[in-house]
């Protein structure tokens, strides 16, 4: 599971950097006030809820269909617990 985790954290940061954004903005977007929720996303210490991956696909501007293909591969169909 720590690969699937580490797989999503680049991942996710990746998109955020293609988009320009810093943390502390999708931070905000998403209601928090401190950037270390995504800060700690993006060093694998957790994963997102994943209710707000929805919004992260969205947010990064990823085509929805690809970005739950990306989701099911970096966590693999046997880690539904993330």
């Amino acid at each position: 599971m720590r690969i699937a985790l580490n797989s999503l954290s680049q991942f996710l940061k990746e998109k955020r950097e293609e988009c320009g954004l810093s943390q502390l903005e999708v931070a905000r977007q998403l209601g928090y006030s401190s950037p270390q929720f995504v800060s700690n996303w993006e060093r694998g210490i957790v994963a997102p809820p994943i209710d707000t991956i929805a919004i992260l696909i969205d947010l990064y501007k990823i085509q929805p269909q690809i970005g739950f293909e990306d989701w099911h591969r970096l966590v693999g169909s046997g880690h539904s617990g993330l």
